[in-house]
């Protein structure tokens, strides 16, 4: 038999320890090649496509990442699986191989893994790029489809790339292989393991640099937040480290050491072994629930960003359309016959449209800086028109008042000391001078306008101390649906007399849309990186499991013949993968939860619905890991029908 013959012998035999890993590798091949494919796709190359070349950068910026952690979990996952077979190794060398030939055996079979990693990313890459086209299209709107085809340079530099990558990995882990005797090579799996002792002040530590890092997120706010974040996180991975390796045993020793609980069937052994089950798996468990912290904190802050960013755009542009007109009556700028046609061509009716007459002026207050402001007064009537519409506050005024509208209500400032004081409004033959009955944070305009409400009398006296130029009226539309209409919202700006700026002009079709592409994208594409990494945290997991199997197989033989049950052994088992999945995750949700905390701090707003959505997600894709992962483990026991 030759050595190819035999590697891949043992790859196919041992496929089950193999198959996470080959999973996971192959899924970072598959979304190395979606990214270079559309990356090199000939339209994208062309400019054809018109935002492509920024979405281009952002993929490849996500292939670097890859490529970091690709070789990253390549190599632990390789001297892992090394580890665990240092008996085979030993009784290699016992039949006359040499350590060259045991380590050319083992290179060998690393590379079936990884040729076969390289065939089945590149296939479902291939297979799964139309359906990554059309996503990518319906978020860039492209309106055609961009075209199917396999990008040959995409896949020669993935497989290219992938294989050094394997091959450098391989190369690296071999170092290791035959440099021990053989009979500690034989005896590797005999040695008895020590029992865990837990260092009191070492977990100490661990609840104080968690304690601490949770309490600063928990206090931080939007001038700390950002001062805050390194340390948080400093403090949070210390925490966590000494937590796996030092806290979670001392917590088990306390639990054992209460006889009435810890004495107590089938629990006595699901403790006593879990205690030594988490001392071994310490540093990977701390990987595990790292990464995962990092997939929960970074697709919940993108999916949170998209959704705070999304209301607070809408709120700062009420109407989907709008024109301003000088004069209350004059409709200079925009035909609007022109515009009611227009309408019509794209089937747009609105839902609403509001006429609101404003007299410009000059605020004797300091809202910005030093110096006057600029102000726009509405009569009482007109404001409680809009605010029907666009569901803002009423107004009931009492003459000699003003009410200032502030459109930004994240936004500390002066206007929350408004009250009481007297504002002097100059306008262009004279000055209103009216009392401020405070502030209400209100936006009605999508043209930045400060607004001033006063009684309907105060604001028939200013208008007969202004000119034609101090007279604006805004026309507002809106209707639902309006997501869709940017060829109305680009026609409609080629309606604006050829005089007039197109400021007067404003929609939030456009701009919306164009934020809706850059946000969409970016979550489209952290989502991949995302579930990448989510995926290879589980089949780390998985792959601990299995690297165990025969010593595992060995205990719980000689618990049957003790007279433990099958039933119990099985409720054992349970219990001990579902700490090693579970204790992770809840780490790393905990983590994640006080990560979402500080990001509301620094939005200023409530984030819970969109973040733990996030999080309820990936809790169950972490379920279904672990059903898979136990059913597959009772049946290498020989114990799947044990009830």
């Amino acid at each position: 038999m030759t050595f190819r013959a035999l590697a891949l012998r043992n790859v196919l035999g041992g496929w089950r320890r193999y198959a996470a890993f080959l999973l996971s590798s192959a899924a970072a091949v598959a979304i190395a090649y979606l990214f270079a494919s559309f990356v090199a796709h000939p339209d994208v190359r062309s400019g054809q496509i018109i935002g492509a070349a920024a979405v281009g950068q952002g993929l490849t910026i996500c292939l670097v990442l890859i490529a970091i952690f690709s070789f990253f979990f390549v190599l632990y996952s390789s001297s892992t699986f090394y580890k665990t077979r240092q008996k085979e190794f030993g009784l290699l060398q016992l039949l006359g191989m040499t350590p060259w030939q045991i380590r050319k055996l083992a290179f060998l079979e690393q590379m079936v893994v990884a040729m076969l990693a390289i065939a089945a990313g590149l296939g479902f890459g291939a297979l799964f790029s139309k359906l990554f086209y059309m996503g990518i299209g319906e978020l860039l709107r492209t309106g055609a489809p961009i075209r199917f085809l396999i990008v040959w340079p995409a896949a020669l530099w993935t497989a290219a790339g992938f294989a050094a990558l394997f091959f450098a990995v391989a190369a690296a882990s071999l170092l290791g292989i035959g440099r021990k005797p053989v009979i500690e090579l034989l005896r590797a799996s005999r040695k008895p393991k020590k029992p865990p002792i837990a260092s009191a002040w070492l977990s100490a530590l661990a609840v104080a640099a968690l304690g601490a890092g949770y309490v600063l997120a928990y206090v931080s706010n939007l001038r700390t937040a950002l001062l805050l974040m390194m340390p948080v996180t400093g403090l949070v991975v210390l925490g966590t480290y000494f937590f796996f390796t030092q806290g979670s045993i001392a917590a088990l020793g306390r639990l054992m050491r209460r006889r009435s609980f810890y004495w107590n069937g089938v629990r006595l052994l699901a403790l006593s072994q879990l205690s030594f089950r988490l001392k071994d798996t310490a540093r990977m468990m701390f990987s595990v629930s790292v990464l995962l912290a990092v997939v929960f904190t970074a697709i919940g802050t993108v999916y949170v960003f998209q959704q705070d960013t999304k209301e607070k755009w809408l709120a700062s542009a009420p109407f989907a359309f709008s024109v301003e007109e000088q004069g209350f009556e004059s409709r200079t700028r925009v035909d609007p016959e022109a515009l009611n046609a227009l309408f019509a061509k794209h089937g747009i009716e609105p839902e609403l449209e509001t006429r609101t007459p404003l007299l410009e002026a000059r605020a004797k207050a300091s809202l910005y800086g030093d110096g006057d402001s600029e102000a726009s007064l509405v009569g009482e009537s007109a404001w409680n028109e809009l605010a029907a519409g666009l569901g803002l506050p009423r107004a009931n005024m009492e003459p000699g008042s003003t009410l200032f509208a502030y459109p930004f209500e994240d936004v500390a400032g002066p206007q929350d000391e408004l009250a009481g004081k007297r504002i002097d409004f100059a306008l262009a033959s004279g000055t209103v001078s009216l009392v401020a009955g405070g502030t209400i944070y209100a936006n009605a305009t999508n043209h930045g306008k400060l607004l001033w409400i006063v009684d309907d009398a105060d604001f028939e006296a200013a208008d007969a101390l202004a000119i034609d130029e101090d007279r604006t009226a805004l026309y507002g539309y809106d209707w639902s649906g309006w997501e869709e209409d940017s060829a109305f919202a680009e026609e409609a700006l080629e309606l604006v007399a050829a005089e007039d700026p197109r400021y007067y002009v404003r929609d939030r079709i456009l701009n919306f849309l164009s934020f809706q592409q850059f946000a969409s994208l970016t979550f489209f594409i952290g989502v991949f990186v995302g579930a990448l990494f989510f995926f290879a945290a589980g089949s780390l997991l998985y792959f601990k499991q299995f690297t165990e199997l025969e010593e595992d197989r060995q205990t719980y033989r000689q618990l049957l013949r003790i007279g433990v049950s099958p039933k119990e052994l099985r409720s054992l088992i349970r219990t001990q993968i579902g700490a090693v999945f579970g204790i992770p995750f809840l780490v790393g949700a905990a983590h994640a939860v006080f990560a979402y905390k500080m990001l509301g701090n620094l939005l200023q707003t409530s984030v819970w619905a969109s973040a733990l959505s996030v999080v309820a997600v990936f809790a169950l894709l972490q379920l279904l890991y672990y059903v898979a992962t136990e059913r597959s483990y009772m049946r290498q026991l020989g114990i799947a029908e044990a009830r």
